[in-house]
Protein backbone atom coordinates (compact mmCIF):
# COMPACT_ATOMS: atom_id res chain seq x y z
CA UNK A 1 0.00 0.00 0.00
CA UNK A 2 2.69 2.35 0.77
CA UNK A 3 4.31 1.58 -2.70
CA UNK A 4 1.39 1.92 -3.87
CA UNK A 5 0.41 5.51 -2.47
CA UNK A 6 3.86 6.53 -3.49
CA UNK A 7 3.59 6.04 -6.84
CA UNK A 8 -0.26 7.52 -7.17
CA UNK A 9 1.33 11.14 -5.77
CA UNK A 10 3.92 10.77 -7.99
CA UNK A 11 1.45 10.56 -10.43
CA UNK A 12 -0.41 13.68 -9.48
CA UNK A 13 2.78 15.67 -8.85
CA UNK A 14 3.79 15.07 -12.59
CA UNK A 15 -0.06 15.65 -13.77
CA UNK A 16 0.13 18.87 -11.49
CA UNK A 17 3.52 19.73 -13.35
CA UNK A 18 2.24 19.47 -16.54
CA UNK A 19 -0.43 20.97 -16.19
CA UNK A 20 1.38 24.07 -14.65
CA UNK A 21 3.49 23.62 -17.94
CA UNK A 22 0.65 23.56 -20.41
CA UNK A 23 -1.11 26.49 -18.25
CA UNK A 24 1.57 28.57 -18.56
CA UNK A 25 2.67 28.00 -22.58
CA UNK A 26 -1.09 29.07 -22.98
CA UNK A 27 -1.10 32.12 -20.74
CA UNK A 28 2.07 33.02 -22.37
CA UNK A 29 0.83 32.78 -26.31
CA UNK A 30 -2.55 34.19 -25.29
CA UNK A 31 0.11 37.21 -23.85
CA UNK A 32 2.23 37.20 -26.98
CA UNK A 33 -0.71 37.31 -29.43
CA UNK A 34 -2.68 39.77 -27.01
CA UNK A 35 0.68 42.37 -27.77
CA UNK A 36 1.08 41.64 -30.83
CA UNK A 37 -2.85 42.32 -32.00
CA UNK A 38 -2.36 45.15 -29.29
CA UNK A 39 0.82 46.32 -31.45
CA UNK A 40 -1.16 46.58 -34.87
CA UNK A 41 -4.39 47.99 -33.14
CA UNK A 42 -1.85 50.25 -32.28
CA UNK A 43 -0.93 51.53 -35.70
CA UNK A 44 -4.15 50.93 -37.33
CA UNK A 45 -6.75 52.31 -34.96
CA UNK A 46 -4.57 55.17 -35.02
CA UNK A 47 -6.55 58.84 -36.61
CA UNK A 48 -7.48 58.23 -40.33
CA UNK A 49 -4.94 60.61 -42.49
CA UNK A 50 -6.89 61.46 -45.44
CA UNK A 51 -3.66 62.39 -47.00
CA UNK A 52 0.02 61.66 -45.89
CA UNK A 53 2.45 63.34 -48.39
CA UNK A 54 5.65 60.90 -48.44
CA UNK A 55 8.49 63.21 -49.82
CA UNK A 56 11.57 62.13 -51.20
CA UNK A 57 14.56 63.75 -50.12
CA UNK A 58 18.00 63.26 -49.52
CA UNK A 59 20.68 63.71 -46.51
CA UNK A 60 22.00 67.32 -48.14
CA UNK A 61 18.81 68.22 -48.79
CA UNK A 62 17.82 70.16 -45.52
CA UNK A 63 17.54 73.63 -47.11
CA UNK A 64 14.66 72.18 -49.39
CA UNK A 65 13.40 70.56 -46.78
CA UNK A 66 12.86 73.58 -44.66
CA UNK A 67 11.60 75.72 -47.90
CA UNK A 68 9.28 72.79 -47.66
CA UNK A 69 7.96 73.37 -44.06
CA UNK A 70 7.52 76.73 -44.70
CA UNK A 71 5.45 77.37 -47.48
CA UNK A 72 3.21 74.54 -49.16
CA UNK A 73 3.05 72.12 -45.88
CA UNK A 74 0.99 75.28 -44.18
CA UNK A 75 -1.24 75.03 -46.58
CA UNK A 76 -4.42 75.14 -44.49
CA UNK A 77 -7.21 72.30 -45.27
CA UNK A 78 -10.28 71.25 -43.18
CA UNK A 79 -8.93 68.18 -43.67
CA UNK A 80 -5.99 65.70 -42.05
CA UNK A 81 -2.96 65.75 -43.53
CA UNK A 82 0.60 64.15 -42.40
CA UNK A 83 3.97 64.51 -44.02
CA UNK A 84 7.50 62.62 -43.45
CA UNK A 85 10.60 63.36 -45.55
CA UNK A 86 12.12 60.17 -46.64
CA UNK A 87 16.07 59.46 -46.23
CA UNK A 88 18.74 57.19 -46.21
CA UNK A 89 21.58 56.99 -44.32
CA UNK A 90 23.63 54.19 -45.40
CA UNK A 91 27.13 54.75 -45.76
CA UNK A 92 26.71 58.48 -44.57
CA UNK A 93 29.74 60.21 -42.54
CA UNK A 94 28.87 60.32 -38.71
CA UNK A 95 28.77 64.42 -38.43
CA UNK A 96 26.24 63.97 -41.58
CA UNK A 97 24.10 61.40 -39.42
CA UNK A 98 24.63 63.44 -36.58
CA UNK A 99 23.49 66.62 -37.95
CA UNK A 100 20.34 64.24 -39.65
CA UNK A 101 19.54 62.88 -36.46
CA UNK A 102 19.30 66.55 -34.82
CA UNK A 103 16.94 67.39 -37.82
CA UNK A 104 14.67 64.20 -37.29
CA UNK A 105 14.27 65.24 -33.49
CA UNK A 106 13.85 68.78 -33.95
CA UNK A 107 10.90 68.28 -36.36
CA UNK A 108 9.77 64.98 -35.94
CA UNK A 109 9.09 64.54 -39.45
CA UNK A 110 12.34 62.69 -40.94
CA UNK A 111 11.96 58.95 -41.92
CA UNK A 112 15.53 58.01 -41.41
CA UNK A 113 16.07 54.90 -43.68
CA UNK A 114 18.79 53.45 -41.71
CA UNK A 115 19.84 50.18 -44.42
CA UNK A 116 19.33 52.50 -47.12
CA UNK A 117 22.10 53.99 -49.28
CA UNK A 118 21.18 57.29 -51.80
CA UNK A 119 21.69 56.78 -55.21
CA UNK A 120 19.46 57.26 -58.21
CA UNK A 121 19.93 53.61 -59.22
CA UNK A 122 18.13 52.75 -56.50
CA UNK A 123 15.09 55.27 -56.40
CA UNK A 124 12.93 52.10 -57.21
CA UNK A 125 14.00 50.32 -53.98
CA UNK A 126 13.53 53.62 -51.97
CA UNK A 127 10.14 53.85 -53.17
CA UNK A 128 9.28 49.98 -52.19
CA UNK A 129 10.84 51.01 -48.70
CA UNK A 130 8.63 54.15 -48.42
CA UNK A 131 5.35 51.66 -49.06
CA UNK A 132 6.35 49.56 -46.81
CA UNK A 133 7.08 51.91 -43.76
CA UNK A 134 3.93 53.88 -44.74
CA UNK A 135 1.69 50.50 -44.88
CA UNK A 136 3.23 49.77 -41.72
CA UNK A 137 3.01 53.00 -39.59
CA UNK A 138 0.29 55.04 -41.37
CA UNK A 139 -3.76 54.50 -40.98
CA UNK A 140 -3.90 56.68 -44.65
CA UNK A 141 -6.61 56.85 -47.22
CA UNK A 142 -4.67 58.44 -49.86
CA UNK A 143 -0.68 58.94 -50.65
CA UNK A 144 0.79 61.88 -52.15
CA UNK A 145 4.61 61.09 -53.26
CA UNK A 146 6.59 63.97 -54.30
CA UNK A 147 10.33 65.04 -54.68
CA UNK A 148 11.88 67.49 -52.30
CA UNK A 149 12.17 69.69 -55.12
CA UNK A 150 8.23 69.80 -55.71
CA UNK A 151 5.51 72.06 -54.82
CA UNK A 152 1.94 70.83 -53.85
CA UNK A 153 -1.50 72.46 -53.66
CA UNK A 154 -1.99 69.89 -50.29
CA UNK A 155 -5.32 72.33 -49.60
CA UNK A 156 -6.89 71.46 -53.04
CA UNK A 157 -5.97 67.86 -53.53
CA UNK A 158 -7.69 66.96 -50.36
CA UNK A 159 -10.76 68.86 -50.64
CA UNK A 160 -11.14 66.93 -54.36
CA UNK A 161 -10.01 63.60 -52.41
CA UNK A 162 -12.80 63.41 -49.91
CA UNK A 163 -15.47 64.14 -52.65
CA UNK A 164 -14.36 60.75 -54.69
CA UNK A 165 -15.49 57.30 -53.69
CA UNK A 166 -13.19 55.18 -51.80
CA UNK A 167 -11.60 52.89 -55.09
CA UNK A 168 -8.28 52.55 -56.25
CA UNK A 169 -7.03 55.19 -58.00
CA UNK A 170 -3.97 56.41 -59.73
CA UNK A 171 -3.28 59.79 -60.30
CA UNK A 172 -1.13 62.24 -61.41
CA UNK A 173 0.18 62.88 -65.31
CA UNK A 174 0.72 59.87 -67.45
CA UNK A 175 3.28 58.97 -69.95
CA UNK A 176 2.45 55.93 -72.50
CA UNK A 177 4.76 56.46 -75.30
CA UNK A 178 8.14 57.14 -73.67
CA UNK A 179 11.30 55.70 -75.10
CA UNK A 180 13.12 53.32 -73.32
CA UNK A 181 16.03 54.85 -72.32
CA UNK A 182 19.45 52.61 -73.60
CA UNK A 183 21.79 54.95 -73.16
CA UNK A 184 23.14 58.13 -70.32
CA UNK A 185 22.24 58.47 -67.30
CA UNK A 186 18.81 57.12 -66.96
CA UNK A 187 19.88 54.12 -69.38
CA UNK A 188 17.97 51.29 -68.46
CA UNK A 189 19.08 47.72 -69.15
CA UNK A 190 17.16 45.25 -66.99
CA UNK A 191 14.41 46.43 -69.45
CA UNK A 192 12.69 43.62 -71.30
CA UNK A 193 8.91 44.03 -71.39
CA UNK A 194 8.49 46.10 -75.00
CA UNK A 195 10.13 48.54 -77.03
CA UNK A 196 8.34 51.50 -74.70
CA UNK A 197 7.50 52.15 -71.08
CA UNK A 198 4.30 51.08 -69.80
CA UNK A 199 1.58 53.99 -69.10
CA UNK A 200 2.96 55.64 -65.70
CA UNK A 201 2.77 58.40 -63.85
CA UNK A 202 5.55 61.47 -63.96
CA UNK A 203 7.19 60.55 -60.72
CA UNK A 204 7.68 64.68 -59.88
CA UNK A 205 4.08 64.04 -57.54
CA UNK A 206 1.37 61.44 -57.97
CA UNK A 207 -1.69 60.34 -55.91
CA UNK A 208 -2.43 56.96 -55.23
CA UNK A 209 -5.06 55.21 -52.78
CA UNK A 210 -4.12 53.13 -49.76
CA UNK A 211 -4.86 49.87 -51.37
CA UNK A 212 -2.62 50.13 -54.30
CA UNK A 213 0.27 51.57 -51.70
CA UNK A 214 -0.56 48.16 -49.55
CA UNK A 215 -0.65 46.28 -52.58
CA UNK A 216 2.95 47.10 -53.48
CA UNK A 217 4.14 47.27 -50.05
CA UNK A 218 2.78 43.55 -49.93
CA UNK A 219 4.34 42.19 -52.69
CA UNK A 220 7.65 44.30 -52.74
CA UNK A 221 9.94 41.61 -52.10
CA UNK A 222 8.87 39.68 -55.59
CA UNK A 223 8.86 43.22 -57.61
CA UNK A 224 10.96 43.74 -60.13
CA UNK A 225 12.53 47.01 -59.91
CA UNK A 226 13.63 49.24 -62.99
CA UNK A 227 15.74 52.34 -63.06
CA UNK A 228 13.36 54.94 -62.41
CA UNK A 229 11.06 54.74 -59.52
CA UNK A 230 7.87 56.17 -61.60
CA UNK A 231 8.54 53.96 -64.89
CA UNK A 232 8.75 50.92 -62.23
CA UNK A 233 5.14 52.22 -60.28
CA UNK A 234 3.37 51.99 -63.90
CA UNK A 235 4.49 48.36 -64.00
CA UNK A 236 3.63 47.17 -60.43
CA UNK A 237 0.33 48.51 -61.22
CA UNK A 238 -0.02 47.37 -65.00
CA UNK A 239 -2.32 44.18 -64.30
CA UNK A 240 -4.49 46.20 -61.31
CA UNK A 241 -8.18 46.98 -62.06
CA UNK A 242 -7.89 50.87 -61.25
CA UNK A 243 -9.10 54.23 -61.93
CA UNK A 244 -5.87 55.83 -63.98
CA UNK A 245 -6.67 59.56 -64.04
CA UNK A 246 -4.59 62.23 -65.88
CA UNK A 247 -4.57 65.12 -64.95
CA UNK A 248 -2.68 67.80 -66.54
CA UNK A 249 -2.48 70.05 -63.13
CA UNK A 250 0.30 67.80 -62.15
CA UNK A 251 3.06 69.49 -63.84
CA UNK A 252 5.56 66.00 -62.70
CA UNK A 253 7.62 66.02 -65.82
CA UNK A 254 11.30 66.29 -66.05
CA UNK A 255 11.25 69.82 -66.40
CA UNK A 256 8.59 72.28 -65.55
CA UNK A 257 5.84 73.05 -68.65
CA UNK A 258 5.95 76.83 -67.12
CA UNK A 259 3.44 78.73 -64.01
CA UNK A 260 -0.34 78.29 -63.96
CA UNK A 261 -2.97 78.61 -61.07
CA UNK A 262 -4.66 75.26 -61.77
CA UNK A 263 -1.87 73.27 -61.06
CA UNK A 264 -1.73 70.87 -57.87
CA UNK A 265 1.77 69.69 -57.63
CA UNK A 266 4.63 71.59 -59.91
CA UNK A 267 7.85 70.14 -60.56
CA UNK A 268 11.93 71.07 -60.64
CA UNK A 269 11.16 74.07 -58.25
CA UNK A 270 14.23 75.63 -56.36
CA UNK A 271 13.38 77.07 -52.66
CA UNK A 272 13.06 80.16 -53.99
CA UNK A 273 10.18 79.84 -56.24
CA UNK A 274 8.16 77.48 -53.82
CA UNK A 275 8.53 80.84 -51.10
CA UNK A 276 7.76 83.42 -54.10
CA UNK A 277 4.23 81.32 -55.14
CA UNK A 278 3.05 80.50 -51.79
CA UNK A 279 3.59 83.56 -51.02
CA UNK A 280 1.80 84.98 -53.77
CA UNK A 281 -0.51 82.36 -53.30
CA UNK A 282 -1.32 83.47 -49.73
CA UNK A 283 -1.07 87.15 -50.21
CA UNK A 284 -3.22 87.36 -53.71
CA UNK A 285 -4.84 83.87 -53.94
CA UNK A 286 -2.85 83.21 -56.94
CA UNK A 287 0.30 80.98 -57.54
CA UNK A 288 1.33 82.85 -60.28
CA UNK A 289 1.57 86.44 -60.71
CA UNK A 290 1.27 85.80 -64.55
CA UNK A 291 0.38 82.46 -66.14
CA UNK A 292 3.47 81.22 -68.26
CA UNK A 293 3.75 78.42 -70.67
CA UNK A 294 7.30 77.08 -71.35
CA UNK A 295 6.35 73.74 -73.21
CA UNK A 296 3.05 72.50 -74.62
CA UNK A 297 0.75 69.50 -72.48
CA UNK A 298 -1.68 67.32 -73.12
CA UNK A 299 -5.04 65.27 -72.74
CA UNK A 300 -4.09 61.52 -72.43
CA UNK A 301 -5.88 59.79 -75.40
CA UNK A 302 -6.58 56.15 -73.77
CA UNK A 303 -8.32 55.17 -76.64
CA UNK A 304 -5.48 54.88 -78.99
CA UNK A 305 -1.98 52.93 -78.55
CA UNK A 306 0.20 54.07 -76.57
CA UNK A 307 2.10 55.31 -79.43
CA UNK A 308 -0.39 57.95 -80.28
CA UNK A 309 -1.88 58.76 -76.43
CA UNK A 310 0.06 61.75 -76.17
CA UNK A 311 0.15 64.51 -78.50
CA UNK A 312 1.23 67.91 -77.39
CA UNK A 313 -1.07 70.06 -79.90
CA UNK A 314 -3.19 71.48 -77.85
CA UNK A 315 -2.67 74.87 -76.51
CA UNK A 316 -5.66 75.04 -73.71
CA UNK A 317 -4.40 72.44 -71.80
CA UNK A 318 -2.09 73.53 -68.93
Amino acid sequence: MGFGRAVHQLQRKRLFAATVFLLGVFIGWGLRSFLTISATTSVKNSEEILLFVAIVSSPNASTARQAIRDTWLRLQSQHTIAHKFFVGSYGLAPSDIERLTREKNTYSDVVVLEHFEESYDRLSSKLLEIFKWTTANVNLVYLLKVDDDSLARVDVISDELVKRRRTPLYWGFFSGNAPVFRKGKWADRTWFLCDRYLPYARGGGYVLSADLVHYVANNADILQAYKSEDVSLGVWLAPLKLSRRHDPRFDTEYRSRGCFNSYLVTHKQTEQMMRQKVNSLRHNGMLCPMEVRTRYSYIYNWDESPSKCCIRNDTKVP
